[in-house]
């Protein structure tokens, strides 16, 4: 396994995957794969504190993609994140997003590709998302 180790997060992803950063934004894909894996993080400070749910939505709704919100599942990581996700066809590509949150720090990653990913493609994707972890 290869380790990335950003400013507030680290994870691992499988020997076979290649990491570009673009735009200092770090993507992930596999040589001749159908797509790419964006790992976008950033901070928001609310008083409220972490809510990705909202912050997913607020994300679809800044860039006009409409989903519905009862599509969206929410849920605490094994490393203690909150997560919410979403699988969603938009200008006929397919999408995966799931954004992980903890103390008012976020990562956003989005998964696109021409076609819905097969299974071994899925769970090295699970597992790349399961080995997130924030840095104290």
């Amino acid at each position: 396994m290869k380790t990335f180790k950003g400013t507030f997060f680290s994870f691992f992803y499988p020997e076979d995957w290649k990491l570009e950063i673009i735009e200092n934004i770090p993507c992930l894909y596999k040589d001749n794969g159908p797509g790419a894996l964006l790992v976008v993080a950033f901070r928001y400070e609310d008083l409220e504190g972490v809510d990705t749910k909202r912050e997913l939505l607020r994300y679809f709704h800044s860039r006009n993609i409409h989903i519905s919100e009862n599509r969206i599942v929410t849920f605490i990581t094994e490393n203690q994140l909150m997560s919410s996700a979403i699988e969603y066809i938009h200008e006929e590509r397919f999408w995966f997003a799931n954004l992980l949150g903890k103390d008012h720090k976020y990562v956003l990653l989005l998964w696109n590709s021409d076609e819905i990913p097969q299974k071994e493609l899925i769970d090295e994707i699970s597992f790349i998302i399961k080995s997130f972890r924030y840095l104290e």
